[in-house]
């Protein structure tokens, strides 16, 4: 990243003779120096324990940046390139991921719950006991991500692609169906599959219409058949 994009982006302000010194990561509410890195770049730095809470970090490369144990609850990392980064046991509650790439980054143990992941590009992420409660992940791609273990409950699923395992995903014509857990979503509204599969025809036609009717009709016997093979893949790991 060149030292006019971060002037611009970050208020990057110390500089001699032309020639950037460091740069200024300042609060999105404040506009107070929470951190200076002497650095014209943040891919590859190390603020491993670093307080960057409620920072100012959209659109920033954090590429193959350390920061592990660092407080980034609040953050605003929209857009942000953390690909490969260190974010174990990170404290990301609350903060701002959407549209992030984070891909292939570690998250394990990290506490994500509440954070805006919408949209956010996850795979091959570590997402091993991560805390995702609460947490966007709605159009997020998990493909390949380690899930395991990881707490997902109240988690928005909508529209997301899973990882095969803890998250699964299909497009189903006109729905997209995602299930995880004992959580099944189909479009926009998630419920337990046994209520699912408990609804009748009277019910859908009230909520969505005679189209939903005619969908379920055709797509209910695939999900069930994908339901029954779910569950003798986990006897089976078992």
């Amino acid at each position: 990243m060149r030292y006019r994009e971060v002037v611009r982006r970050y208020g990057a302000e110390r500089a001699t003779g032309g020639h950037a010194k460091g740069i200024e990561i300042k609060s999105i509410f404040t506009g107070d120096v929470l951190l200076t890195v002497d650095s014209e770049d943040l891919s590859g730095a190390n603020l491993s324990g670093a307080n960057l809470r409620w920072a100012n970090l959209r659109d920033a490369d954090l590429s193959d940046a350390n920061l592990r144990y660092a407080n980034l609850s609040g953050a605003s990392l929209s857009g942000a390139n953390l690909r490969d980064t260190s974010l174990r046991e990170a404290n990301l509650r609350y903060a701002d991921l959407s549209g992030a790439n984070l891909s292939w980054a570690d998250l394990s143990n990290a506490n994500l719950s509440n954070a805006n992941l919408r949209g956010a590009d996850l795979r091959g992420a570590d997402l091993s006991d991560a805390d995702l409660s609460d947490a966007d992940l709605s159009w997020a791609d998990l493909s390949d991500a380690n899930l395991r273990r990881a707490n997902l409950n109240d988690t928005n699923l909508r529209g997301a692609v899973g990882n095969g395992r803890e998250v699964s995903s299909l497009q189903l014509g006109r729905y997209h169906v995602v299930v995880a857990g004992e959580q099944m979503t189909i479009g926009c509204r998630t419920r337990p599959i046994a209520d699912w599969l408990e609804l009748n025809e009277t019910y859908i036609k009230q909520v969505d219409g005679n189209d939903a009717v005619e969908w379920a009709a055709t797509w209910r016997p695939v999900i069930e058949a994908f339901l029954t093979a779910r569950e003798r893949e986990a006897a089976d790991a078992d």
